[in-house]
C-alpha cells in the first residue's frame, strides 16, 4: 500500500468527522438515536474506501458520496427541501475546495517529481473543508446568539490552519527521512489534535452558555421570591387596613357634615397608606412586575427619585428568560448610573405592549462618563468581574424577537430602549 493510498484512507476518517459537524449544526432535532447515525456513518465509510481501493471510478465515488450525504440527512428532522439544498450546497463547496486545490498543487508537479504533491492534495482538500464547516457551524452559533470569547473563536481557526502548515512542511522537507509508518502516524497525530481541540472548543462555548442560562433563572427565582414577599406585606396591609375600616368610617362619618375638608384630607391620606407599598408595576405579568419591583425598591432605598408608566398585558409572548436579560441588565444599568451621583437621582421606566410590539424605555441621570470600545458602549464599573456580559445578553436577546437595542443621551440623561416584535 502506497503512502497516499494511507494517508487518503486516514483522511476519510476525518471526512466523516467534518460531515457529523456539518450536519449536526444545519439540522436542529435528531429523529433517530446516536447508534443508528454512527452506523450509517461506519457503512459510508467502509463502501466507499471499498470502491476507492478496488475500482477508484470518481463517478462512482461522486454518486455514493452524494447518496449517502442525503442517507445521512434522513436521521434528521426536515423537510425534503431543505435535506436536498443541504447536500447540494456541501457538495458544491467540496467541488470548488477541490478545483481552488487541484489548481494550487498542480504546479508543483512541474517543479518537483516528489511523491508528496500527491500525498499532500487529499490532505488540503479535507483540512479545507474543516475549515469552512467551522466557519459556518460558527456563523449559526452567532446567529443563535450563543456567547463564547473572541480569542477561543480565533485559536479554533489557527488550530487548523497551522496544521496545514506543519503537514506541508513535514512532507515537502522531510519526505524521503520518514518512512510510512512514521509519516501515517505524525498526519494522523494532527487530525486527532483538531478533533480533540473543536471538541474542547464546543464544551466550552456550552459551558459559557449554560453558565449565563443558570444566572438567568437564578435571577428569575430571586425576582419570583422578591414579589411574593411584596405581595405577602401588600396582603398583610390590606387586612390591617380592613381591620381598621370601621374607626375610619366612623370618623369619616363625623366629619363629612361638620368639616368636609378635613374629611377629604383625611380620605387622600387613607389613600396615601394603602398605595405606599413596595408594588411600583402592578401589570399582572408576574415577571415584569417582579423585576420592576425587586430593582426598584433597591433604588428607593437609596433615594432615587422613580417615575413608572406601564401599559402591559398580564400575558406577553416573551420567554421569560429574555425578559430577565433585557428589562433586568437595562434597570441595573440604569440603577448603577444613578448611585454614582450625589444628588439628582432619578430613573424613569416606561414599559408599553401595543399591536405586537413591547418597548422598554428607560431613562437616568448619569455623570457624563460613558466607555466605548470598538464604538461598542461598556461597562465602567472598576470590577470587571460579573460585567461586560449586560448589554450583549440585551441585544442577543431583543435580536431573538427581530428587535433592537438602542441608546442615546444628553449631558445628564442616558436612555436605553428596547424593542421587541411577539405574537
Amino acid at each position: 500500500m502506497t503512502v497516499y493510498t494511507m494517508v487518503y484512507l486516514i483522511t476519510e476518517v476525518f471526512y466523516i468527522y467534518i460531515l457529523n459537524l456539518y450536519f449536526s449544526s444545519v439540522f436542529e432535532e435528531r429523529r433517530t438515536n446516536a447508534w443508528a447515525l454512527a452506523a450509517t456513518y461506519l457503512g459510508f465509510l467502509l463502501i466507499a474506501d471499498g470502491e476507492y481501493l478496488i475500482l477508484n471510478d470518481f463517478r462512482l465515488n461522486a454518486l455514493l458520496n452524494i447518496l449517502f450525504m442525503f442517507a445521512i440527512t434522513l436521521h434528521y428532522e426536515s423537510t425534503m427541501i431543505k435535506r436536498m439544498l443541504t447536500v447540494l450546497l456541501l457538495y458544491i463547496i467540496m467541488a470548488m475546495i477541490e478545483s481552488v486545490i487541484v489548481a494550487l498543487t498542480g504546479p508543483m508537479a512541474e517543479i518537483s517529481r516528489a511523491e508528496y504533491q500527491e500525498v499532500l492534495g487529499p490532505v488540503f482538500i479535507k483540512f479545507a473543508l474543516y475549515i469552512v464547516v467551522l466557519l459556518l457551524r460558527n456563523f449559526k452559533n452567532i446567529r443563535k446568539n450563543m456567547i463564547f470569547p473572541k480569542t477561543l473563536l480565533l485559536s479554533i481557526f489557527l488550530i487548523p490552519c497551522s496544521s496545514v502548515y506543519l503537514i506541508f512542511s513535514m512532507i515537502v522537507n522531510n519526505f524521503n527521512h520518514f518512512d510510512k509508518v512514521q509519516l501515517v502516524i505524525c498526519i494522523s497525530a494532527i487530525l486527532l489534535i483538531n478533533v480533540v481541540a473543536f471538541y474542547l472548543y464546543d464544551t466550552i462555548v456550552r459551558y459559557y452558555n449554560e453558565r449565563m442560562e443558570t444566572e438567568l433563572v437564578k435571577q428569575e427565582k430571586l425576582y419570583y421570591l422578591k414579589q411574593f414577599e411584596y405581595l405577602k406585606d401588600n396582603v398583610e396591609e390590606v387586612k390591617a387596613f380592613r381591620h381598621d375600616l370601621r374607626n375610619h368610617l366612623g370618623v369619616l362619618y363625623a366629619m363629612v357634615d361638620t368639616q368636609p375638608e378635613e374629611a377629604k384630607k383625611y380620605i387622600t391620606e387613607m389613600n396615601g397608606s394603602m398605595t405606599a407599598g413596595n408594588l411600583y408595576a402592578r401589570t399582572g405579568n408576574i415577571i415584569i412586575d417582579s423585576i420592576v419591583n425587586t430593582k426598584l425598591a433597591k433604588a428607593k432605598e437609596n433615594n432615587v427619585e422613580i417615575i413608572t408608566n406601564f401599559t402591559v398585558p398580564s400575558e406577553v409572548a416573551v420567554e421569560s428568560s429574555d425578559l430577565v436579560a433585557v428589562l433586568g441588565n437595562m434597570l441595573d444599568n440604569a440603577l448603577n448610573a444613578s448611585l454614582k451621583l450625589k444628588e439628582g437621582r432619578k430613573i424613569e421606566v416606561q414599559i408599553r405592549f401595543e399591536r405586537g410590539m413591547l418597548r422598554i424605555d428607560i431613562s437616568n441621570a448619569f455623570d457624563g462618563n460613558l466607555k466605548y470600545e470598538n464604538n461598542h458602549l461598556v461597562t465602567t464599573a472598576r470590577r470587571k468581574d460579573g460585567h461586560g456580559y449586560g448589554i450583549r445578553n440585551i441585544e442577543n436577546a431583543v435580536r431573538k424577537y427581530r428587535g433592537c437595542y438602542e441608546v442615546s443621551c444628553s449631558e445628564s440623561i442616558f436612555c436605553a430602549s428596547a424593542i421587541m416584535y411577539v405574537a
